[in-house]
């Protein structure tokens, strides 16, 4: 573990071939049992070229117009979730973290398989399932003996049906998109999606083989999926405790509706100060390891951001703190060596464009459609894994129609 600042600007200089998040990600997710039947050649790269050019790069080039078909996804998961059990003007409760699991899991498996596939049952069942199975595989493989590995991640995945099924759902697509890209061909409405942007990031002197693009692909779904989800869920905790900025934070996510967010949240300066400070006080890394040859080296994210070097009253939720001062305002993306929620340098999530605009629109409808607080504010919120901070899954927060 490491929290001074000449220690932490060491690491975030590091090189890969000195910190490695190929390898820590093969410690957390054993690729090798995870990916059942698939060749370990090629490790996936979630911090890689191809992750920077297709979530920073791609997917922020296209988001306008994916946007219309991302906000009928949310208003779709609230009405399923939500609108649909309210009885009259009274209060519901909702569990919490199942409901920000399906709205982030749907917006998330359409930007990475596109609209045809997000719109398929069993492809979206599996879509979700996965990212899960890759969380129980890796923890559980922890305490089990290399050679039972593959018995308990098929024990675990039930046999890797949802890989299966998303293997067997995306191999036509791919072949297909393969062969035009191999072909050059011209497509007219080329595909909004992952999958287009990957295999278009692939040389075609050298295209990447199917079983490359598909791993890349089914990555994207379980790095794109975690972050988000609970970011959301502590959001919405925070909403509930501090429901003095509902109103402030309201008239703001109206004046960005009626423009459909048309401009990426950056017209959200109070929203991205709350998610900021939301993150600051509820990291998702608690505290972390140790040191030498193959250890794992983490940077205690709870520690340095409730650190008074850097923050005043650094204990008080304050959620306009990086709002209320235009000289030194940031906004939830910005990252450094006090906030390394996002990590840092090289390592940095490419991936915190994409869940911030989710989450700004995610959280513009929910305050805009519904009044909600937590159903028991005394109950623990969250408990501690390892070095990981948990949403508990127990947790409800009361909903009913905004009231005028």
């Amino acid at each position: 573990m490491i929290s001074s600042q000449a220690h932490v600007e060491e690491v975030r200089g590091a090189s890969e071939d000195q910190l490695s998040f190929e390898a820590i990600g093969e410690e957390m997710f054993r690729y090798t049992h995870l990916f059942h039947g698939f060749t370990p050649d090629h490790v996936l790269r979630p911090k890689g070229r191809i992750s920077q050019r297709v979530v920073r790069g791609l997917f922020m080039q296209h988001l306008p117009a994916l946007r219309p078909v991302m906000l009928q996804k949310i208003d779709d998961a609230f009405e399923s979730d939500i609108s649909s059990k309210l009885d009259g003007q009274g209060w519901i409760p909702i569990p919490i973290v199942a409901m920000c699991r399906r709205v982030v899991g749907d917006l998330t498996i359409l930007h990475v398989l596109g609209d045809t596939l997000a719109n398929d049952p069993k492809m979206m069942a599996a879509a979700a399932q996965f990212p899960e199975d890759a969380i129980y595989v890796g923890e559980a493989l922890r305490y089990v003996p290399s050679l039972l590995g593959g018995g308990v991640a098929s024990l675990i995945t039930k046999r890797h049906r949802a890989l299966r099924t998303l293997v067997n759902g995306l191999y036509p697509v791919l072949v297909e998109r393969l062969k035009r890209h191999i072909n050059s061909e011209e497509i007219e409405d080329k595909p909004r999606d992952a999958i287009q942007w990957i295999i278009d990031s692939s040389p075609r002197k050298s295209p990447w083989t199917m079983e490359r693009v598909l791993r890349e692909v089914i990555g994207h779904l379980i790095f794109s999926s975690h972050a988000p989800k609970f970011a959301l869920v502590m959001a919405v905790h925070s909403l509930c405790l501090h429901p003095e900025y509902l109103e402030p934070l309201r008239e703001e996510a109206q004046a960005a509706a009626s423009n459909e967010f048309a401009q990426d949240g950056d017209e959200m300066p109070l929203l991205d100060s709350f998610l900021r400070e939301s993150a600051r006080l509820n990291p998702i890394d608690g505290d972390g390891t140790s040191l030498p040859q193959g250890s794992i080296v983490s940077i205690p994210q709870r520690a340095i951001m409730r650190d008074a070097m850097y923050y005043d009253n650094p204990e008080t939720f304050d959620g306009f703190r990086f709002v209320s001062d235009a000289a030194t305002a940031k906004k939830y993306t910005d990252i450094d060596v006090s906030y390394p929620t996002w990590g840092l340098g090289r390592r940095a999530c490419p991936g915190r464009y994409y869940a911030s605009s989710l989450l700004k629109m995610v959280l513009g409808k929910l305050m805009l459609g519904y009044d909600f607080e937590l159903a028991d504010a005394k109950a623990p919120r969250v408990f501690q894994w390892r070095s990981a901070v948990v949403p508990r899954s127990s947790t409800k927060v009361l909903f009913r129609r905004r009231q005028a």
